[in-house]
């Protein structure tokens, strides 16, 4: 037992070697440090992410098992922090021998021929002005298969979705926020009235009060009442 915790000691101690020697680190030593800078300059601008992703193998009804499923991903992000703030993060990946659920015949998962793709951008910006704070995003996802020899958008990927999220904050106070959130047209599966969704809106809202040591919270979802039965049974 002692052996392994030395060993485990060890360990630890050579990862925080290498983090503080890292590019990162050294560029801020010799001075006082700041921890916002530092994550800022040292790690997230740019960041750039190349990973493989594990294989996996999935085992489909009745015994037969798949192919495993392999993939690699890609993430370029950049960011600039001050009053006002932005990131844009452009990602791609590409999945081999995909899983894909038959439902026509019961619950059956195979694979498919042909590798699935997944490319898109997300915008993320930020304008503060005490006491208050606006945030707004825009995801773009382009998501394609091919499934009987027919290439098609990914089944419930929306393509376009955006957000904005209003705050007020007044410390020792409380706060109230709102949020507007937008999702696009989708491919559905399996459904017998539409091949592909609407798209709609949903408003949201929070409040909080602190009261000394208590903090009472108000929190209202989908307040315009979106429901799937408004366009079909």
């Amino acid at each position: 037992m002692a052996v392994a915790e030395r060993q485990r000691s060890a360990r630890s101690r050579q990862r925080i070697r290498h983090v503080f020697q890292s590019e990162g680190v050294r560029a801020f030593a010799g001075r006082r440090l700041d921890w916002k800078s530092f994550i800022r300059d040292g790690i997230l601008r740019p960041v750039t992410a190349h990973r493989r992703n594990r294989s996996r193998r999935a085992v489909a009804v009745g015994g037969a098992a798949t192919a495993p499923c392999r993939g690699r991903a890609q993430r370029i992000s950049g960011r600039h922090s001050n009053r006002r703030s932005h990131t844009l993060t452009v990602f791609r990946s590409r999945i081999a021998n995909p899983i894909y659920v038959d439902r026509t015949r019961g619950l059956i998962l195979t694979n498919l021929p042909e590798p699935t793709t997944n490319v898109g951008a997300e915008l993320l910006g930020t304008l503060r002005h005490e006491p208050y704070t606006l945030t707004a995003t825009y995801t773009y996802v382009r998501a394609r298969e091919r499934v009987d020899g027919v290439r098609q958008d990914v089944a419930l990927t929306p393509r376009r979705g955006a957000g904005i999220v209003g705050m007020w904050e007044r410390k020792d106070k409380g706060r109230v926020g709102v949020e507007f959130y937008y999702t696009g047209a989708q491919r559905l599966e399996e459904s017998p009235f539409r091949d592909v969704s609407r798209p709609y809106a949903v408003v949201g809202l929070l409040a909080e009060r602190q009261l000394g040591r208590l903090r009472l919270f108000v929190n209202g979802e989908n307040l315009t009442g979106v429901r799937q039965t408004r366009w079909d049974p």
